[in-house]
C-alpha cells in the first residue's frame, strides 16, 4: 500500500488512513460538492416524502452521499499518477449517487403503489348505491312514458293498467334467473330436442318456473332502485291478455272462442309471414326468434303463434290448470289460432311449445 504525506505537518503514513496521526488533519474529499448538490436537488422531495421531517431528511442525505476520503500519494508526482488517482476517487464516489437514486425510485414506485390500492379499496368497499339512468326510473314511466327497459334487456310497453313485455321471455333470460337462483326445474329448456338460440323463447317452462321466474327479477330490480315496493313483475291475467290483442269488450267465458278473428284478420288460411303457425310458411319448423314478425298495434310481438303463453288464473274452476293464450308454432288447425281461444294447461306440465311472458304491475297508479 503506498504512503501520503500529511500537507501541513509532512508526517508520512498510510494512504487509507482517514486523518493524519500527527496533527489530526484529514484529506479533502473531493465529493463535498457533490453531497450539497444532491442535497439542495432531493432535500425537498425526500423533506415531503416523509412528512415533513427535515432534520431526518438531512442524516438520512449525508450518510447516503458521504464520500470517502481521497488519498494524497507520496509518488503521485506524475501526470499518469494524477489521472489514476482522480479516476480511482470519483470511483468511489459514484455508489452515493447510484444508491440515492435507487432509494428516491424506490419511494415514489411504492407510493404509486400505494395509491392504486387505496384506490381500488375505495372503489370495492365504499362504492356509492347504484343510481338508476334516467331510461331506468320506471316510476316516471307508469305515469308519463309509454314503454321501457329492464335490467335484463326485455322491452315494455304500457297496455291499459300495466306494461306488457313485447316479447315472450327469451332463453337468455330464463337462463340468467337459473344461474343465480340454482333453480331446481325441468332441464328439457336447455334441451328441447331441436335448436334454439339465446333470442328464441324459452320453453318446456311450467306455470310454477314462469311465477318463479317473476318473483327473482322483482326482487333482484328492487334491490337496484328499477321497481318500487308497490311494482313487481308477475304474469298477465286473461283480461288483461284480451285486452292486449284489442278485445277488451270480450265478455264470453273463457271456453268460449270469438269466430273469425285472427291477428291477421278475419281469411283463413293465414298469409305469410303473419306468424310462426304449423300452416304458415314462415320459414321456421319449430320456435322462431322473438320478434321476427310483425307486431299488434300495441308493438307486442307473437301475440298469435311461437309458443302458447301461460296467463295467471286458473282455467274456469279447474284447480290444477291454468289458462294458455296464442296458439304456437305447433299448431294448423282454425279454432286454435282464433285470439279469443284459451287453451288450459296443467300448472306442474311444460312442453315444447309453451312459454310465457311477463308484466309489470303498479298498485299505486291509477289511470
Amino acid at each position: 500500500m503506498s504512503s501520503v504525506r500529511c500537507p501541513q505537518c509532512r508526517t508520512v503514513f498510510s494512504g487509507w488512513a482517514s486523518a493524519c496521526p500527527g496533527c489530526g488533519f484529514s484529506p479533502p474529499f473531493s465529493g463535498q460538492a457533490t453531497s450539497d448538490s444532491l442535497r439542495k436537488k432531493f432535500g425537498l422531495g425526500l423533506t415531503v416524502l416523509l412528512g415533513g421531517r427535515r432534520r431526518e431528511v438531512q442524516v438520512l442525505l449525508g450518510a447516503m452521499t458521504r464520500p470517502l476520503p481521497v488519498p494524497v500519494y507520496v509518488n503521485s508526482n506524475s501526470a499518469w499518477a494524477s489521472r489514476m488517482d482522480r479516476k480511482r476517487a470519483g470511483s468511489r464516489t459514484q455508489p452515493s449517487w447510484f444508491k440515492a437514486f435507487l432509494m428516491i425510485w424506490t419511494a415514489c414506485f411504492l407510493v404509486y403503489l400505494g395509491g392504486l390500492a387505496l384506490y381500488w379499496v375505495l372503489n370495492h368497499y365504499t362504492a356509492s348505491p347504484v343510481t338508476p339512468a334516467t331510461s331506468y326510473a320506471i316510476q316516471p314511466l307508469l305515469t308519463r312514458v309509454d314503454h321501457w327497459k329492464n335490467s335484463l334487456g326485455m322491452k315494455f310497453v304500457r297496455v291499459d293498467k300495466v306494461f306488457f313485455c313485447v316479447w315472450e321471455t327469451r332463453v337468455r333470460d330464463f337462463d340468467k334467473f337459473v344461474e343465480t337462483t340454482n333453480h331446481e326445474g325441468s332441464s328439457e329448456w336447455r334441451s328441447p330436442g331441436f335448436e334454439q338460440s339465446s333470442t328464441h323463447p324459452v320453453i318446456h317452462v311450467n306455470w310454477d318456473d314462469a311465477t318463479a321466474f317473476c318473483r327473482w327479477l322483482t326482487s333482484k330490480e328492487r334491490k337496484i332502485g328499477l321497481l318500487s315496493r308497490n311494482q313487481h313483475y308477475r304474469l298477465p291475467t286473461d283480461s288483461e291478455w284480451s285486452c292486449a290483442i284489442g278485445m277488451a269488450s270480450e265478455t264470453q267465458g273463457r271456453h268460449s272462442v270469438t269466430k273469425a278473428v285472427y291477428s291477421w284478420g278475419d281469411a283463413w288460411p293465414p298469409p305469410a309471414e303473419s306468424g310462426n303457425f304449423a300452416i304458415s310458411h314462415d320459414g321456421y319448423d319449430h320456435t322462431s326468434p322473438v320478434g321476427s314478425f310483425r307486431p299488434n298495434r300495441y308493438g307486442l310481438y307473437d301475440m298469435a303463434g311461437n309458443v302458447w303463453e301461460w296467463c295467471a288464473e286458473f282455467y274456469e274452476n279447474d284447480g290444477n290448470a291454468h289458462i294458455l293464450r296464442g296458439g304456437s308454432w305447433n299448431d294448423a288447425y282454425p279454432d286454435y289460432l282464433l285470439l279469443s281461444y284459451r287453451g288450459l294447461g296443467l300448472s306442474s306440465c311444460g312442453a315444447s311449445d309453451r312459454g310465457f311472458r311477463c308484466v309489470i304491475d303498479d298498485s299505486s297508479v291509477q289511470l
